[in-house]
């Protein structure tokens, strides 16, 4: 299948992060290690973090990881939001911050996202607030900004929209909202690894759509 790339500003093409989800019920980041101005952080070290997105009540997993078998569950949080109790056809609905300090999850069946503080205290819970949109599927961080995508079951809304994290708080960016196209089937946004280029696939349309952030977040138009 061939994949066409629509430029919004000219920018370089995205080689890494934004593939073609596959669908499944569960969606899973995987802790790295990272500076910490807290200290050491066992959280970070070799565990999984997975969504439910259960009806009843979204639920972030933490899973220890293991060299010769399967991951063990450690803990489920509530993030509380919803789930949809499907596939979400996505990939990066649970997403470290690039300085391992956040978690970030979204809740596709209450339209918001929930972010997690890592630190010495554990996993710690710090907002929960509306995605700007409607069926939030994938979210990416890049130093401090944050931009979520919405993916309507409709087909209808698809939109990108941009946060800023304030210690654990999303603030909606002035200015940080792009729409999509409509039955592009959307699956992931992600940054490039300097954060200059945000990325968005589409499945149904079978392209790549960029955008060059500026330095204060927002989208080039």
């Amino acid at each position: 299948m061939t994949t066409n790339l629509r430029r919004r500003d000219a920018v370089r093409f995205l080689a890494v992060a934004v593939a073609v989800a596959v669908a499944g019920f569960g969606t899973h980041a995987i802790a790295h290690d990272h500076d910490d101005d807290e200290g050491s952080n066992s959280l970070r070290h070799g565990k999984l973090f997975m969504s439910t997105n259960a009806v009843s009540g979204n639920l972030l997993q933490v899973y220890a990881r293991s060299a010769n078998g399967p991951a063990t569950l450690l803990s489920s949080v509530p993030t509380n939001g919803d789930g949809t109790g499907a596939g979400l056809g996505s990939q990066g609905a649970v997403t470290l911050s690039t300085n391992g300090r956040y978690l970030f999850v979204v809740n596709a069946g209450s339209n918001t996202v929930s972010t997690f503080k890592l630190g010495n205290k554990g996993l710690e819970l710090r907002s929960t607030v509306a995605s700007g949109g409607t069926r939030p599927t994938s979210v990416a961080e890049h130093d401090g900004i944050v931009y979520v995508l919405n993916a309507p079951a409709t087909g209808i809304g698809n939109t990108v929209v941009g946060f800023r994290n304030e210690g654990g708080v999303l603030k909606l960016l002035a200015d940080g909202t792009r729409a999509l196209a409509d039955v592009s089937a959307p699956a992931q946004v992600g940054f490039d690894a300097e954060g200059e280029v945000l990325v968005v696939s589409e499945r149904a349309a079978t392209q790549l759509v960029s955008y060059k952030v500026r330095g204060n977040g927002t989208l080039a138009n």
